[in-house]
């Protein structure tokens, strides 16, 4: 029993002793380029929009996204482009209840803190964004036939937590959640029942990579 103890206080050592190595070289290490891909699932929301006279009733999606950053891996500061087309349903007096379908192109900069989790081999991260949300290319869907819209843009901020995991000296596998909050122009004419504000929410699950893409 004393012979476990002490092998198992042995790893526990190892561990940490490790941890703060990788830590130590991760502070010490010269700044770098880092290019990263997501791709995740956006939950459900909703939201008024003026130029369709209508509220859009979003449904889950699937966006990507792609990153460039520089910096250390602790502190990145960068720019983002994420990607989705998102299934809808419209509520308006030019159709009640259609299927429809839009574009949601952002673009933001970014900036990324990350530190070590207790003394595991993870990473908790913090992410924060802002920058713009572009909605283009609306048109039905499942045989439903609307009029297009020109494209409009909302100021978006986005915050967002997660957990990374190092792989290597220049491999990161990151989770993360976040949250775009942005502001999009009402309709005018409220013509079924109540409507959205124009605070919109559109809550987003990402798992990815990031690779340094310069050699020490």
């Amino acid at each position: 029993m004393r012979t476990l103890s002490q092998v198992l206080c042995i790893l526990v050592l190892s561990q940490e002793a490790d941890a703060q190595m990788r830590d130590a070289q991760a502070r010490h290490s010269p700044p770098s380029w880092w290019l990263s891909v997501d791709g995740g699932k956006s939950e459900r929301s909703s939201l008024s929009d003026v130029a369709s006279d209508a509220r859009w009733n979003l449904l889950a999606s699937a966006p990507m996204r792609m990153g460039l950053a520089y910096g250390r891996l602790e502190r990145l500061i960068g720019v983002a482009v994420s990607r989705a087309m998102i299934p809808l349903r419209i509520y308006g007096a030019s159709c009640f209840s259609c299927n429809a379908r839009v574009q949601a192109l952002q673009t933001f900069a970014t900036y990324r803190h990350t530190q070590p989790l207790f003394t595991t081999a993870f990473t908790n991260t913090m992410e924060l964004g802002a920058g713009v949300t572009r909605w283009s290319d609306f048109a039905g869907r499942r045989g439903t036939a609307l009029a297009g819209i020109a494209a409009n843009y909302d100021l978006t901020f986005v915050a967002g937590i997660g957990i990374g995991r190092p792989v290597g000296e220049r491999w990161e596998l990151s989770a993360t959640y976040d949250i775009a909050a942005m502001t999009h122009e009402r309709q005018k004419n409220v013509v079924f029942g109540d409507v959205p504000s124009g605070k919109v929410s559109l809550p987003t699950f990402r798992i990815g990579a990031r690779l340094r893409l310069e050699r020490e």
